[in-house]
């Protein structure tokens, strides 16, 4: 993508709308939003018949016709030099195999030329005021905000109706994404001076390898993203059959793509306009330690409640905010955090804004929870919001403000916070929702690894080879061969009592009784080996490891189209009860994988529950670092389950692996 030529689309000083209705509803938008630069309307019936007949090239061209039609105009409009075209109609790759060929026709058409879509709403920049949009929109002019990038037209429309006080800067629908991409909307939003955060609407990804450097980038630059993942892209992984593929897919992969780099990750529409707000109105977020005011009990045992198992903490006042809280309530208030300080002070603005600005000392964020009657009988609560944005200003301490009730917080009092640096919070809820969903400041981290080409074969290992390839690295494995016939009951008595006995016939072979563990004489041998007689003739005889604590199952898997992913997880048994497991990005560090461990509840039996010794979490962490080089040095999806953790070091107990060809 030339990235001169997209942001001269998405800031065009001439537009040329060609079409009928649509795009004459587009250009009379957009001369009733103020844009200042030359608007043509292309159309047999018009005085500019075709883009040929214009007075000059436009910089953007709306294509507001049929889909056959909109391949021609955008030839031309390639051939005259147009920096960039919005393709409104539909009909393209959405459409099946002939619309599919018709989007293929249509990128041959544009050559370089950037198109944003086809089958999509354009986009709104209400800095220029151009509206390359052939509906209506609730954008107001402004000179500074958020962007927002959404591949729905109508969910697009629907976030610039909030009614939030946000300032919407720009906002972009990608429709089929035919050479303008999510990702490419967002590099071009990084580098506008004008855009504070960014919000993006997304169902997928084509490149992580790219988004994730554009997070770095974003990062980089102070500029928070926000994002709303719906739908789920199919699991790409080739052992989509194993415990990791069922407990761990693409929107796990997403997840920890998101967390990675210190992405905010939401699940609504409102926390997406709730969370840009917070970050437009503060900037990025360093902590969450939070204090909430509330003049009654009961909002603040609501506020408590509500934040039960989210991610915002109300700890502690500190000793000093104490003993001035106490001083500033006469001594009549319990000071607790979420505090009510009563109403005895309501509409004493001086004492409230002490108040506040003593409470908020040593916290990052500051929430006032205030529910506003109907306008013309608001004048009471003036005194208490204007002590509050005045007490938080003066503090590096951000500032929030919700209601019990969204509905409780007008139209008129989000903007006017907004305006002051505050963010509105509307909705006691999604509040406490919202801030526990935001991300803070992410580290710098490198790039991931996206995996191989879809189009390249694998070959699955049976489980004697795999743990010969790992035994080979020195990763632990315990002491084994593959045996037929006779030969298993010798090898057996080899080995030395108890052995487990596997197939190597099938892969799935618990599911057919392919396993028998805990063998401790050659009558058991014996008997386990006739019972698996109409599975194959394989069978790898292993030693049994005494000593677990517990056990792990870990997974590499390639989930497209984000690329190679580690899932790590309670293991054995456990696996399919519990379902405790979490999923982060390759390369990672051995920082990153204690710390997923420790978000586990096996960390629990790990750690040493109650008299029980600990697990060997040192050995866990190398173990699981090396199989990660391993398989990402060998493009090899593996999956061990269980990994036993003992006292004194771990074992692969069970390997599965896929090697790409």
């Amino acid at each position: 993508m030339a990235d001169d030529r997209l942001t001269r689309l998405l800031h065009p000083r001439s537009i040329a709308f060609v079409g009928g209705a649509r795009a004459q509803l587009a250009a009379e938008q957009t001369r009733k939003f103020g844009y200042e630069g030359d608007i043509w309307w292309v159309h047999p019936n018009a005085d500019f018949p075709t883009l040929a007949d214009l007075p000059g090239v436009p910089e953007a061209v709306f294509v507001g016709v049929a889909a056959q039609r909109a391949i021609d105009i955008v030839a031309e409009a390639n051939r005259l030099g147009v920096a960039g075209a919005v393709v409104y109609a539909a009909e393209f790759a959405e459409a099946g195999d002939a619309g599919a060929d018709r989007q293929a026709r249509l990128l041959a058409a544009a050559g370089d030329m950037p198109i944003i879509g086809p089958n999509c709403h354009g986009f709104v920049d209400a800095r220029s005021g151009a509206v390359l949009w052939p509906d209506i929109h609730g954008c107001q002019r402004i000179n500074r905000g958020v962007g927002i990038v959404t591949q729905s037209g109508n969910v697009a429309i629907d976030l610039t109706m909030q009614q939030r006080g946000l300032p919407i800067a720009t906002m972009i629908t990608t429709g089929n994404q035919a050479n303008v991409t999510i990702t490419d909307c967002l590099e071009a939003l990084i580098d506008d001076p004008t855009i504070t955060a960014i919000g993006l609407h997304m169902e997928g990804l084509r490149d992580s390898v790219r988004f994730g450097n554009a997070a770095i980038r974003a990062h980089a630059a102070g500029k928070p993203i926000v994002v709303l993942k719906t739908g789920s892209s199919v699991q790409g992984s080739i052992i989509a059959n194993t415990h990791t593929a069922s407990l761990s897919g693409p929107a796990d992969a997403h997840r920890a793509l998101f967390k990675r780099y210190g992405i905010t990750q939401v699940t609504t529409p409102e926390e997406l306009i709730g969370a840009l707000s917070f970050f437009h109105t503060n900037g990025r977020l360093t902590d969450k330690q939070t204090v909430s005011f509330s003049c009654s009990g009961g909002e603040a045992q609501l506020m408590a409640d509500l934040s039960e198992g989210l991610d915002v903490q109300f700890p502690a006042f500190g000793t000093q905010s104490r003993a001035e809280l106490d001083r500033i309530l006469e001594g009549r208030v319990a000071i607790e955090n979420p505090l009510d300080y009563h109403t005895f002070i309501w509409g004493d603005g001086p004492r409230l804004e002490t108040c506040f600005r003593a409470g908020s000392q040593g916290f990052d964020i500051a929430v006032l929870v205030i529910d506003f009657p109907a306008p013309g009988s608001d004048t009471d609560w003036w005194p208490t919001l204007d002590a509050f944005v005045s007490a938080v200003r003066s503090t590096p301490c951000a500032g929030v403000v919700t209601s019990t009730m969204s509905e409780s917080l007008p139209k008129a009092v989000c903007e006017y916070l907004v305006e002051r640096g505050v963010t509105p919070l509307p909705g006691m809820s999604t509040c406490l929702q919202i801030l526990s969903r935001l991300q803070r400041v992410a580290p710098v981290v490198g790039p991931i690894h996206a995996g191989p080409p879809e189009v390249t074969t694998s070959s699955q290992l049976t489980e004697a080879d795999a743990k010969s390839r790992l035994s080979a690295i020195g990763l632990p494995t315990p002491n084994g061969r593959v045996a037929t016939g006779s030969g298993v009951v010798r090898l057996a008595n080899e080995i030395g009592y108890p052995v487990a006995l596997k197939t190597q016939s099938v892969k799935h072979r618990t599911e057919v009784g392919g396993v028998a563990i805990g063998l401790v004489d050659e009558p058991a041998v014996q008997l386990a080996l006739d019972s698996m007689a109409n599975i194959g003739d394989e069978f790898l005889v292993e030693q049994m490891i005494e000593g677990t604590i517990a056990e792990l199952l870990i997974g590499i898997q390639i989930d497209r189209p984000v690329g190679w992913t580690l899932t790590i997880g309670a293991g054995g048994v456990l696996t399919e009860i519990i379902a405790d497991t979490v999923t982060i990005l390759l390369p990672t560090s051995g920082d990153e994988i204690r710390s997923a461990i420790s978000s586990l509840a096996i960390d629990v039996i790990l750690s040493g529950y109650r008299s029980q010794p600990p697990g060997d979490i040192q050995a866990t962490v190398d173990t699981v670092m090396r199989l990660a080089d391993f398989a990402l040095t060998n493009q090899a999806e593996i999956e061990i389950n269980p990994l036993l953790v003992c006292q004194d070091g771990v074992w692969i107990a069970d390997a599965l692996m896929e090697v790409w060809i």
